[in-house]
């Protein structure tokens, strides 16, 4: 895919800060994911536990892109095919942030079944 350079600079800074935020976040919930899968398959509660704790680090993180892609839209306005680059790096966080919402709730059953 060509990217494309806005007219606006700083619209591309706040697009690129905004896709980092992204990649950050999926990068977080690749690591979380497999954690808490190599801590249910190994029956290990820290693996477990430690996929639970990176939850936070990414909800923080998924709150600071929405604040982030708000601020785009408020600020430039964006319009065609502009809006819909804010919008996709939106699709893309709540992807990641659905899997590790899945990652995480699938730990804490396995511990809360450990204590049992």
């Amino acid at each position: 895919m060509i990217a494309h350079k806005h007219i606006l600079g700083t619209f591309d800074e706040a697009l690129a800060s905004l896709r980092n935020n992204v990649l950050m976040m999926a990068s977080l919930a690749e690591r979380s994911l497999d954690r808490a899968m190599k801590g249910l398959v190994d029956r290990d509660s820290n693996l477990c536990a430690n996929a639970i704790a990176d939850d936070e680090e990414i909800d923080q993180l998924e709150k600071q892109i929405d604040k982030d892609g708000v601020d785009i839209l408020l600020r430039f306005q964006p319009v065609a095919s502009d809006l819909r680059r804010v919008v996709s790096a939106g699709d893309d966080d709540c992807a990641a942030g659905a899997k590790v919402k899945s990652a995480s709730a699938l730990s804490r059953s396995r511990i809360d079944r450990a204590d049992v």
